[in-house]
């Protein structure tokens, strides 16, 4: 019974993030998943309105230079949260145990236990 809210939680917070934007795309306008899934006039229009914002006057060299700044600064940073996220899902790296007295490598047992998503391992 414990389990049942945190699923219903995490059920509600997926749902809300496959909402369609009024631009067709998905999820939280400026975030990673409408960074993926709108389009090239969609995030172009999204970057103009943002630099607008910032007081740049429609079409001005000045709006185009801060749209594309806007645009390559949201590139940067999707993909270092793409690279973030693809070191979190690595295989753990294995250590190497010490040698033990004069030179000769000790045995070691591992035990491991899988928790959900987490890997927990003892050594000794």
């Amino acid at each position: 019974m414990k389990l049942v809210a945190p699923i219903v939680c995490a059920s509600l917070i997926v749902l809300a993030s496959c909402e369609q934007n009024p631009d067709g795309s998905f999820g939280q306008i400026g975030g990673e998943t409408w960074y993926e899934t709108s389009s090239p006039e969609a995030k172009a229009a999204y970057f103009s309105r943002v630099c607008a914002g910032y007081g740049f006057k429609p079409d001005t060299p000045q709006l185009a230079q801060c749209v594309a700044q806007e645009a390559r600064q949201a590139r940067q940073t999707y993909q270092a949260n793409l690279a973030m996220a693809a070191t979190a899902f690595t295989a753990p790296q294995l250590s190497v145990q010490p040698m033990g007295r004069f030179g000769v490598s000790t045995p070691t047992t591992t035990n491991c236990q899988r928790v959900g998503n987490m890997l927990n391992c003892t050594s000794y």
